[in-house]
């Protein structure tokens, strides 16, 4: 995380020349100024992996199985959550973004037709964190969007007896910011995730998808520590 701060301030350092005007005219303020975020999200999740079992010997009061074999998939049910993220100013339009934030979904079981659906044992403890290149295409547009990439880490993994998994991917977002009393604001946030499920750790019977479609939708509290241009 320090390197990653470092990073970060090391980006938004030629801001500060980026937002001057000329000579006797005032600074443009950036429309993405230093801010501190805390927000609320729900997400949802989606499929990680397909169990096959009872291969050849299907048990024919199991609902997953057909004439062959058995099959369920793998998720993890939708699950409320909180994180923090810190915003840096990059140019009058665009600034970057790292989050961190942690929810508890529970594992999810289906049929491959999706008719069945379980929640499995106990909640999984869920970390995701972000980096994002955020845009507005006008700068006083409260609209935003971002593009990133991103990390979800699962303590213990979603499938049983499976040790801690770490999915890899990309991000896409869209907001809106809205102004309060300053030094605060309110941000709603769409935010869609293709993540690369872990390829290892999985018990026997388990074969990891190649990808999973995660979103979420996020609430946030807004402290600016410098003025933004809106």
């Amino acid at each position: 995380m320090a390197r990653l701060a470092l990073t970060l301030l090391a980006l938004a350092w030629p801001v500060s020349a980026s937002t001057q005007g000329f000579p006797g005219e005032a600074p443009v303020p950036p429309s993405f100024p230093t801010a501190v975020y805390l927000f609320a999200i729900g997400g949802w999740t989606g499929d990680r992996a397909v169990r096959t079992y009872d291969v050849g010997q299907p048990n024919p009061n199991d609902p997953a199985c057909d004439a062959v074999q058995c099959q369920t998939v793998l998720g993890a049910g939708s699950a409320p959550g909180a994180g923090a993220r810190l915003q840096l100013p990059l140019s009058r339009r665009a600034g970057v973004r790292a989050g961190l934030s942690i929810a508890g979904p529970k594992p999810q079981v289906q049929t491959l037709d999706g008719n069945l659906v379980r929640l499995d044992r106990a909640r999984v403890a869920q970390m995701r964190g972000e980096l994002l290149l955020l845009f507005r295409m006008k700068r006083r547009v409260p609209v935003f969007f971002g593009l990133g990439g991103a990390f979800t880490r699962y303590q213990p993994g979603l499938a049983p007896d499976q040790d801690n998994s770490t999915d890899v991917g990309g991000v896409v977002a869209v907001g809106y910011d809205a102004r309060l009393k300053p030094p605060l604001g309110v941000r709603i946030e769409w935010t869609a995730y293709l993540m690369v499920p872990s390829s290892t750790g999985w018990p026997a019977e388990y074969e990891p998808k190649s990808f999973a479609f995660d979103h979420q939708l996020s609430v946030g509290l807004a402290y600016y520590m410098q003025r933004a241009g809106r």
